[in-house]
């Protein structure tokens, strides 16, 4: 057991942010985000289940990559592992995660990161090394873990210049704290962490992400079920994921590629449904028939918008496009997955505001695989571009799977930093 060497200021102002969870809690009771999953995470005492390694998997994105790590551990090689989460999205990423051989995996919510409740954690799964993965720093839970002499390793990380600001206004708390080990995702973000950390040397790996794109063929015109509604061939072009901020936006776009094509079809894809009445009124005025997708019963003509008011049907929609914007793009909302289309073989179009994809790197826009805009006029012009046009699907989808199939590995990369970690240490 080896205290961290923490200035006495540090000290001071952990032992403050330890006594701030309990004024903090009915504050987080209020978010609905957190609220689900906080009654769990507020527990004092757990069932003792010894595990060797804890995964700490904030939300959603972070417990695929969990699931991943968990998924590929060798069936010849018996492992218990306990993966952590933060919410009920994450935890239902995991409840369909089973490892192979005997292997075995207990899932939990993340004990807030307060010393008993951190302390109860350990207590009661004694595991040998904690992963954290992408951006997880939680300062009682690192320095909890070097009292315990626990290994950290951070994985898949990732660490945005904002957010290395914010770190780096409390310089002095950060480096004792280092994790053992940390592999990013691209060497901007190791030196990012260079900086944290003050260290010359952190390491880089792939990013898991790759390894879970799919390598499905796209979906053939015959087995598609939006088959029934739209005709082969035909000008179809897909809104996808579009997001409340970009509406009005849209809009403008949307009446000029119906003046320009005429016999073309739209699909327009909410991100989220309560927003089909607003819709609904935007498209009142366009001139053309406007279709809930729930109310299709034959094939669609010509010149139609199809409003989509069920889930589950999008990338059938890219499957038969003949082009597709992605949203939550054009504003500065982070973007949408743009990685469905492509792997339906249709080139996306984009806003210039995707940085929860940033980790597919600019490559993909200079190889021509994703066409990225900044504003209206350019979507208009990309979008006319892409009508006029009729891309070879096949080589599209060989061209992104190239792509991907030289960035995977980082699952690999993970195992065998993990093993290098549980199975070199003296026993």
């Amino acid at each position: 057991m080896s205290e961290p060497q923490l200035p006495s200021s540090m000290r001071l102002l952990l032992a403050g942010y330890n006594l701030l969870w309990p004024v903090a809690t009915p504050f987080l009771l209020a978010s609905p985000r957190v609220r689900p999953g906080l009654s769990r995470r507020l527990m004092h005492s757990y069932r003792s289940r010894p595990a060797d390694v804890w995964i700490q998997a904030a939300s959603t994105g972070e417990a695929a990559l969990a699931a991943e790590i968990v998924r590929s551990w060798p069936a010849h090689q018996s492992l218990s592992f306990v993966v952590s989460t933060n919410t009920v999205q994450g935890m239902d990423v995991l409840k369909s995660v089973q490892p192979q051989g005997h292997s075995s995996l207990v899932r939990a919510y993340c004990p807030l990161d307060r010393r008993k409740s951190v302390r109860n954690f350990i207590s009661a799964f004694k595991p040998k090394l904690l992963v954290l993965l992408e951006t997880e720093l939680w300062p009682i839970m690192l320095q909890t873990c070097k009292w315990e002499g626990i290994p950290v390793l951070l994985l898949n990380a990732r660490l945005t210049a904002r957010s290395l600001a914010r770190y780096l206004l409390l310089p002095d708390l950060w480096p004792p704290l280092a994790p053992d080990t940390v592999l990013a995702v691209s060497e901007k973000e190791a030196e990012r962490y260079s900086i944290l950390f003050s260290r010359e040397k952190i390491g880089t790996m792939p990013n898991i992400k790759f390894d879970r794109c799919s390598s499905q063929r796209p979906i053939a015109y015959v087995h598609n079920p939006l088959s029934d509604y739209i005709k082969a061939q035909s000008l179809f072009v897909v809104f996808g994921s579009i997001r409340r901020e970009e509406e009005e936006m849209l809009v403008p776009v949307i009446r000029e590629v119906l003046q320009e094509h005429p016999r073309s079809i739209l699909g327009i894809f909410p991100r989220h449904l309560h927003r089909l009445q607003t819709w609904k009124q935007h498209l009142r005025n366009l001139g053309a028939p406007v279709l809930l997708r729930s109310e299709l019963r034959e094939q669609v003509s010509q010149g139609s918008i199809i409003l989509w008011d069920t889930f589950g049907e999008l990338e059938y929609a890219y499957a038969l496009a003949r082009t597709a914007f992605v949203g939550g793009s054009l504003a500065p909302l982070g973007g949408q997955n743009f990685l469905e289309p492509l792997s339906q073989g249709v080139v996306p179009i984009i806003g210039p505001h995707w940085t929860t994809f940033n980790w597919v790197g600019r490559d993909i826009i200079s190889q021509g695989l994703v066409t990225e805009v900044h504003d209206q006029p350019g979507l208009l012009q990309a979008l006319l571009e892409a009508m006029r046009s009729n891309p070879d699907r096949e080589s599209v989808h060989e061209q992104f799977q190239k792509y991907v199939r030289s960035r995977q590995g980082g699952t690999e990369t993970a195992i065998r930093t993990l093993r290098g970690h549980l199975f070199s240490r003296p026993s």
